[in-house]
């Protein structure tokens, strides 16, 4: 009986490991089935507050607020300590991007998924037409994630 709980509780672990990860019904408060994350390094020199204080700038963006970041091109903001980067794939003509999704996504991944370790956050939708960094300042994509 003893053995059967023990490779039920690793089962049970293997499981909440992928769900609080990205997988299907990570959050129900959007699809996150359509989303995917990963957190990274350690950014010591990234505050989260500021982090989400630019996340919240950038939602509180009406639709077709941002200018449409072309193919193959990317975007940055900053506030304080951090920086948002958005690149869209070659493959994608261009990105309008809804700033309240966007929060939604970034703010999931940054404060829930990365939890309060202050790791850099990459998120992407499941057709990967973009990519969005949130890490510390001065970061470049072609660097170690």
């Amino acid at each position: 009986m003893r053995f059967f709980l023990t490779i039920l509780f690793c089962v049970s672990l293997v499981t909440a490991s992928f769900l609080s990860h990205g997988g299907t019904g990570a959050d129900p408060s959007y699809k996150s089935s359509t989303y995917y994350w990963e957190c990274g390094k350690e950014a010591t020199g990234m505050k989260k507050y500021d982090c989400e204080r630019l996340l919240s700038v950038l939602g509180k963006t009406p639709k077709h607020g941002w200018e449409p970041i072309k193919k193959g091109e990317s975007r940055e903001w900053h506030w304080g300590t951090c920086s948002v980067t958005i690149k869209v794939d070659h493959g994608s003509f261009y990105l309008v991007m809804e700033g309240n999704e966007f929060y939604e996504v970034g703010h999931w991944g940054l404060k829930t998924l990365c939890g309060p370790s202050n790791q850099r956050t990459m998120v992407k939708p499941g057709n990967e037409s973009w990519t969005a960094w949130i890490t510390e300042r001065h970061w470049e994509p072609e660097h170690a994630f």
